[in-house]
């Protein structure tokens, strides 16, 4: 069972190890490798915006084995993102639809997000949960749903 818990500080390195996989990476809007310092940077920021909210999800022993979040945006859009889960960890199977559910309940509506065209385990994903292609911009689908 995994336990969804808004993020703090004691999360950042975990959550910048589980970002930093490949596998992880590689399907991530920004695919650099982050240092621990630029992790810091970055959370530093997340803290002091009011419209930034992740979540992580915890495994037994607390260890981060999967994250997500959303941006609300100037328009009142949520920008959903950060969705990461390891699958090397048995009990995180599945959890990706749970954290999905749980940030569009959080956000409330309309949620978009970007995601790449060849992502297609996270495209099928949103697609079942009510999200659709609205075009193409910058290498990137962008996906609506306006129901949580």
């Amino acid at each position: 069972m995994i336990l969804i818990v808004p993020l703090a500080e004691s999360h950042i390195e975990g959550l910048r190890r589980l970002r930093n996989r490949p596998e992880i990476r590689g399907q991530l809007v920004h695919d650099q490798e982050i240092s621990p310092e630029q992790q810091r940077i970055w959370f530093s920021r997340y803290e002091r915006n009011p419209d930034d909210h992740l979540w992580v999800g915890l495994d037994a022993a607390g260890h981060v084995v999967a994250a997500a979040g959303y941006t609300r945006d100037p328009d009142g859009w949520a920008e959903f993102g950060r969705l990461m889960v390891d699958r090397n960890v048995p009990e995180a199977r599945g959890c990706g639809k749970d954290l999905l559910r749980f940030v569009l309940a959080a956000a409330g509506s309309p949620v978009y997000l970007r995601v790449k065209p060849d992502n297609v385990h996270a495209i099928r994903l949103y697609d079942a949960h009510g999200f659709v292609a609205v075009g193409e911009s910058g290498g990137l689908l962008r996906m609506e749903c306006r129901q949580p």
